[in-house]
């Protein structure tokens, strides 16, 4: 029972980490539990059934939105909503973690190395599978909770958010070794106190690093071109979106929404929320050219909206309006399961008149404007890091994101959703412009600051400026390493295991 109570504890600091609550200095302690518990246990299925427990506390405590926009959204029954959670949401992390469990039995040694380079390795590893594997989502990344210790996140322009999530589970497992040695008497100190040694060193060396860094950073922004921003949140109620009525009363609000200053005459970008265009029939040359005409010649405006394709498919769609007679269109690469594309039961169903289902884009990542390179993404796409990796490769100087947050409520999923967009900030030292339906829309710094946002469920329009940035980091240089070392490691480290036992 003991052990129980100990894996609910981790699952529990650990979803406390995140918003809403950002308790973030749980992050560096909240696994230490879990690792205690795998740590003393004698048998596989032991091991992940404690995977599999400490999986099921962590999805229900940071997951439960899901539950509640399925019901007060989809109209999804108790039932029907409670299996589709558990069957889609909290099994697929169930069999995650335990098969995290059953390697970390596998690996398992009472030496340094395991815990200094093997478990956090092994823990990168399989967080980098939710972004490969059909059906789950890259959300609830450790790295993301540790987004208010500003000086520490610096560092992913190096590593990427996989660099940060090592470092803070390398961490709760330094703290383990550390108890275990400081509980056994008979083992020589040396060994604790070269681990407190790395720990401080590693830890000081980020920390300074990252307070070097943002200096140097906006030191180097300055210097890029200044573009004016407006970001404009509607803030309309889904039914009221996708009921099929007030399109143009909802267009007409969001153009009342973006009007310049008349002092202000000078190439801009406003960006609109993810399908807002949303009555392709109705998006013809015509109605874009009177959208040309309302926006001015020194705007660019890119809004969400859909397409429709000739076999009769839709996309969800960004459009880049130049006021200067231009138009171009990003199609979203990568659907969100049962949301957006049917993996294998259409659990949902239709909602109003949105589409259920829709087709994935093969347009460019970076678009050629007339106020510089901008790339753009839609909602979810922001939690691929290697994605948006690719965008700044292809040349983006500013990063777009458009979304639509509504279904999630009030709860800690729009928080976590903007600290993504301000991860991918980091990681490749560009300005993010992120417009949501109902919130939060931000102006994002390449340091990962937010220079303006607005607040949840309220219209909203933030004015600012952003610079354009052509500099590319070493994570946008050279990508994952970070994981590819850790796989490294771990296919060393099995080597090692298989040639071990044949002696």
């Amino acid at each position: 029972m003991f052990q129980i109570f100990l894996i609910i504890v981790s699952g529990f600091l650990f979803s406390l980490s995140f918003p809403r609550a950002s308790l973030w200095p749980f992050a560096f302690i909240a696994l230490v539990p879990f690792f205690y518990v795998l740590d003393r246990a004698p048998k596989n299925r032991q091991r992940f059934l404690y995977g599999a427990l400490w999986a099921f506390v962590m999805a229900g405590a940071m997951g439960h939105w899901m539950f509640i926009a399925l019901c007060e959204h989809y109209g999804l029954g108790w039932g029907k909503a409670g299996l589709f959670f558990f069957i889609c949401l909290v099994l697929p992390l169930v069999v995650l973690y335990g098969g995290f469990s059953l390697a970390y039995g596998f690996f398992k040694r009472d030496r340094l190395i395991f815990y200094a380079a093997i478990v956090p390795s092994l823990w990168v590893v399989t967080e980098s599978l939710k972004a490969l594997l059909p059906g789950l989502i890259p959300w609830g990344n450790i790295a993301y909770a540790v987004m208010p210790f500003a000086n520490f996140i610096q560092v992913s322009d190096i590593t990427g958010v996989y660099g940060i999530t090592w470092v803070v589970v390398w961490a709760n497992s330094m703290i383990l070794l550390l108890l275990k040695d400081f509980r056994n008497t008979a083992r020589s100190s040396y060994r604790m106190a070269g681990a407190l040694f790395l720990l401080l060193f590693i830890f000081v060396a980020i920390i300074g690093y990252g307070r070097f860094r943002q200096a140097d950073i906006m030191a180097l922004a300055e210097k890029g071109e200044k573009v004016d921003v407006t970001l404009v949140q509607g803030n309309f109620s889904l039914s009221d979106r996708w009921s099929g009525m007030g399109f143009y009363r909802r267009i007409q609000a969001y153009l009342e929404m973006s009007q310049e200053r008349e002092e202000d005459n000078k190439p801009r970008i406003i960006v609109w929320p993810e399908t807002t265009l949303n009555a392709s029939a109705r998006l013809d040359a015509g109605f874009f050219k009177s959208l040309m005409q309302a926006i001015g010649p020194e705007a660019l405006l890119v809004s969400g909206g859909l397409k429709s394709a000739a076999d009769g498919g839709v996309y969800n769609s960004a459009y880049l309006i130049s006021g200067k007679g231009r138009l171009q269109r990003y199609d979203k690469h990568i659907l969100l399961p049962y949301a957006e594309t049917v993996p294998i039961i259409d659990w949902l169903g239709g909602f109003y008149t949105a589409p259920d289902e829709f087709m994935n884009g093969r347009t460019p990542l970076c678009f050629d404007t007339f106020v510089g390179k901008i790339a753009a993404s839609i909602c979810f796409e922001t939690l691929y890091p290697e994605y948006i990796r690719q965008s700044v490769k292809a040349g983006a100087e500013v990063l777009v994101n458009i979304s639509n947050d509504a279904w999630f409520g009030m709860s800690a999923m729009p928080y976590m959703h903007l600290d993504a967009a301000r991860m991918r900030a980091i990681e490749n030292r560009r300005y993010v412009l992120r417009a949501s339906n109902s919130g939060i829309s931000a102006i994002i710094d390449p340091n990962g600051k937010i220079e303006d946002q607005s607040g949840l469920f309220q219209q909203a329009r933030i004015n600012g400026t952003c610079r354009l940035l052509s500099q590319k980091t070493i994570y946008a240089k050279y990508g994952n390493w970070v994981l590819y070392a850790a796989a490294a490691v771990l296919l060393l480290a099995c080597l090692r295991q298989i040639f071990s036992s044949e002696r």
